[in-house]
């Protein structure tokens, strides 16, 4: 549900309507009308909210659309009064009145995350809130071990299809190497969470850590404020990039992409702590 509140300092009534490109066809169509409503008088110079309400539909797609506003001191009023043939026009033409253009970004609440493994060791990390037995699940009996950074880790046994070890969970902003015996693929689908909510902790040396977005982002983008030490290094399994100042990032990595883990190796004397930005 969107909530959305405007103010008027006029002593009218001001008639508005709201649209929404759900179709994204560049045309605001009458069925694409999400909100009408009329805001109460104003008097001695006190503003007048007008608090408006709408529900995106169930099954539209996670994206950006376009958003219209528009409120006028009469066009509308038959319109909103019930006249379906009356002034409604998204591009109309009027005194005393106002439109805006918005982008709303519809984020979608639940995520599916594939990720197909290669035979023997692969770089893995989740942008879902998983268990290490949803993680074995998921592995059934092509997993072969899974490894943290700190030495924990958990092995499956193939004759009597147990797994060992002193692994207990999995972190969010971690990385896991993941050993199988064949290539495979696992999913996992969970709630959306704001990157912006899992700092993510750089000691000095190399640290293993994830992507929590969902979708592919530049090192700069995915970085957002943090700037790295001179010569920091990221390395993910296949490519790596080197921190020059002043130049930025230079290498054959130059995205972070969901379900990949990676190696970042801080030059930083101290501890750093950067977030990842949310999802676009």
């Amino acid at each position: 549900t969107i909530t959305y509140s405007t103010g008027s300092f006029t002593v009218y009534s001001y008639g508005t309507l709201i649209w929404v490109d759900w179709n994204k066809n560049y045309t605001f169509e009458d069925s694409e009308i999400v909100y009408t409503g009329t805001s109460a008088q104003g008097f001695g110079g006190t503003p007048q909210v007008l608090t408006a309400t709408f529900t995106v539909p169930a099954t539209q797609a996670a994206d950006d659309y376009r958003m219209r506003i528009a409120g006028a001191d009469s066009y509308f009023d038959s319109y909103i009064g019930g006249s379906a043939s009356s002034n409604h026009d998204p591009c109309f033409t009027s005194t005393y009145a106002v439109c805006h253009d918005y982008t709303l970004r519809v984020i979608a609440t639940t995520y599916t995350q594939t990720f197909t493994l290669s035979e023997n060791w692969n770089w893995w990390s989740s942008n879902l809130d998983i268990t290490l037995s949803e993680l074995k699940e998921a592995l059934g009996g092509n997993g072969l071990k899974i490894a943290a950074q700190d030495g924990r880790f958990a092995t499956y046994n193939a004759n009597s299809g147990i797994w060992s070890g002193n692994l207990q969970s999995i972190e969010l902003g971690m990385m896991y190497k993941i050993r199988t015996s064949e290539a495979c693929t696992i999913t996992f689908t969970s709630e959306v969470l704001d990157p912006t909510q899992y700092p993510i902790t750089l000691y000095s040396g190399n640290n293993w850590i994830g992507f929590i977005g969902t979708q592919s982002m530049s090192l700069d983008e995915a970085l957002g404020d943090f700037v790295p030490t001179d010569r920091d290094i990221i390395k993910s399994a296949n490519g790596k990039a080197t921190y020059y100042q002043g130049y930025g990032w230079q290498g054959s990595l130059n995205m972070l992409e969901p379900g990949k883990g990676y190696i970042y190796k801080s030059n930083a004397t101290g501890t750093r702590t950067f977030t990842y930005p949310s999802a676009k």
